[in-house]
């Protein structure tokens, strides 16, 4: 389970002092996705800026955003660099890093240590897909893939 501590210490190096802890319900960087308790990433794209969807991820109930950039969002603003923790949260939360991308991969490495999976690589130049495909189909038979 990730909570918001454990997203902001993650992410800033430093261990809030929340009492109530809500679950992050889900991870999503497509606003369209977001629901109720998730955690939404804001990534600039090729043609799409996720940072002009952080508002719709708040209204569909995602209660924390990562953004790079100032969003134009009614929410309490963490900066990573120099993390300042409000006495009264508010939520929704924004917490501004420096590269939301990065932040993302912070976010990962965190959650994945909180297991011990085992993790399989699939090499060589031809049938890496069929392999993959057919790995997932034994797999899904017993475990959560």
């Amino acid at each position: 389970m990730l909570t918001l501590t454990d997203t902001l210490t993650a992410l800033t190096g430093v261990s809030p002092q929340i009492t109530q802890q809500q679950p992050i319900a889900s991870v999503v960087i497509d606003s369209r996705q977001a629901e109720a308790g998730s955690l939404f990433v804001a990534l600039p794209g090729e043609n799409v800026d996720g940072h002009n969807f952080a508002q719709a991820a708040f209204d569909a109930g995602a209660i924390v955003a990562i953004v790079d950039k100032a969003v134009n969002v009614d929410c309490a603003i963490i900066e990573a660099a120099s993390p300042q923790f409000p006495a009264n949260w508010k939520k929704p939360v924004c917490i501004k890093v420096e590269n939301s991308l990065l932040a993302l991969q912070k976010l990962a490495a965190c959650w994945r240590r909180q297991f011990s999976p085992q993790v399989i690589g699939i090499t060589g130049s031809v049938g890496k897909t069929s392999t993959k495909e057919l790995a997932h189909s034994v797999l899904a038979q017993k475990y959560k893939t």
